[in-house]
């Protein structure tokens, strides 16, 4: 049985509109697989797995909270070590010196499941809102782990746990001498040197 003449001419196009969608959505899988990213676990504790608790030390507030940023760096083997995501405040209830609720951070440069180097970096706000700002004030309260080196998850819902991650201790401030403090040290020595 032949097909009447209008059902042939739209049974091409229905052909080539189905060969569009196809293609189409070929481009977008091939897209999201090319733009996919590794993802970490941006949390500093997760029972049996991580305890990576940031500290000051000799202080009286011996852990860090909410007044502190973390904020992760990340690149593949060998790269350079570069900011991911945004920072996250540490916390101020029984997790303090802890970031529990950092969620899935992407690493731009990694492909999922490949290898990549992340280390914790912290601050106290008031220095700036990042970590190259606080540093570069040089008045302590900035922190940093080691580098640990670990295989990504392939999304957000599989994001790697910062197995290897270790706690650290934010450096103290040393605050600088008054003027009254280097006058009196001067005329110490001056009255010293003439006692000879």
């Amino acid at each position: 049985m032949n097909p009447t003449p209008a059902l042939a001419r739209r049974r091409p196009r229905l052909e080539i509109i189905t060969v569009i969608k196809t293609f189409a959505a070929v481009v977008a899988m091939n897209g999201a697989v090319a733009n996919a990213q590794g993802t970490v676990d941006f949390s500093t504790f997760i029972p049996d797995k991580v305890n990576a608790r940031v500290a000051r030390p000799s202080s009286q507030i011996p852990l860090i909270d909410g007044h502190y940023l973390g904020q992760l760096y990340a690149a593949p083997p060998n790269g350079t070590l570069a900011a991911i995501g945004k920072p996250i405040p540490f916390r101020s209830d029984g997790h303090r010196g802890y970031i529990v609720d950092g969620g899935a951070v992407e690493i731009p440069s990694v492909a999922p499941g490949q290898m990549a180097q992340v280390k914790l970096v912290a601050w106290h706000i008031s220095l700036g809102l990042s970590y190259p700002e606080a540093v570069s004030k040089g008045q302590g309260e900035v922190g940093e782990s080691a580098t640990i080196t670990l295989r990504t998850g392939t999304d957000p819902t599989s994001a790697a746990p910062l197995i290897g991650l270790q706690s650290f201790n934010i450096a103290i401030p040393i605050p600088e001498p008054g003027t009254a403090v280097v006058a009196l040290l001067g005329g110490l020595l001056l009255f010293g040197r003439r006692r000879r």
